[in-house]
């Protein structure tokens, strides 16, 4: 979301920005308040404060939690992970798993967790303009797409230190390289046993470099190019 300074410094809002700095200097609060709720919207704010926090508070809530990040498409094949999550779930009672994202299969998905008896121990967050605070106070990241670019997604939880299970596709063997996570088949069955294999501290999670990823990344490609 852009920064209120970001959204009153070009084209007519300038004008505004304007307005709220003479009525601030002024004295009139009440007239500057006002001005700057015409140009940015209080209300979006509170609403992702208030987002923000409800899942945050999910995740700190004693229960192991497997979180995942994606938009709600085909390629990522939330239902696999559903139908894994219930498996486990019915064996562990203190699990919960948290989805973040948007996307159109949103209320199929909403729909087939309440068929399999797990949507009180399911959230869907919707989109998250930051998702990183709610990643960070989770368990384990867990990835159930069918395919994937290059899945910056993996190495985001790998740099806030999570185990990361993810099923098998083109590009997550070079994703998962040297993090201890785990890589299973794309069926529900495996990716129900690799959850059960963190339950179990099977899987490790050792924490990305950056810098030192971008650098093996970019010795790669030179060695690619020139041989």
């Amino acid at each position: 979301m852009p920064s209120a300074d970001a959204q009153l410094s070009d084209g007519p809002r300038a004008d505004t920005a304007a307005a709220i700095g003479r009525a601030a200097q002024g004295g009139e609060l009440g007239a500057a308040v006002t001005a700057l709720g015409e140009a940015f919207s209080f209300e979006a704010v509170l609403a992702e404060v208030q987002r923000q926090a409800s899942a945050a508070d999910l995740v700190r809530s004693g229960e192991k939690v497997f979180v995942t990040v994606g938009r709600l498409s085909p390629e990522k094949n939330h239902e696999r992970l559903l139908r894994a999550f219930a498996q486990v779930h019915a064996e562990a009672q203190d699990t919960r798993l948290v989805i973040i994202g948007g996307g159109p299969l949103g209320t199929e998905l909403a729909a087939l967790a309440g068929s399999l008896g797990i949507a009180r121990a399911v959230t869907f967050t919707g989109v998250l303009s930051n998702p990183y605070g709610v990643m960070a106070e989770s368990d384990c990241f867990v990835m159930s797409s069918d395919y994937e670019g290059q899945p910056i997604v993996i190495l985001e939880a790998r740099v806030l230190g999570l185990p990361v299970l993810t099923t098998r596709f083109g590009s997550a063997e070079s994703a998962m390289e040297g993090s201890d996570g785990l890589i299973v088949e794309r069926s529900v069955d495996a990716l129900a046993e690799g959850m059960r294999a963190y339950l179990r501290g099977e899987t490790g999670a050792r924490r990305l470099d950056p810098a030192q990823y971008n650098a093996e990344v970019v010795e790669e490609f030179r060695r690619a190019v020139l041989g």
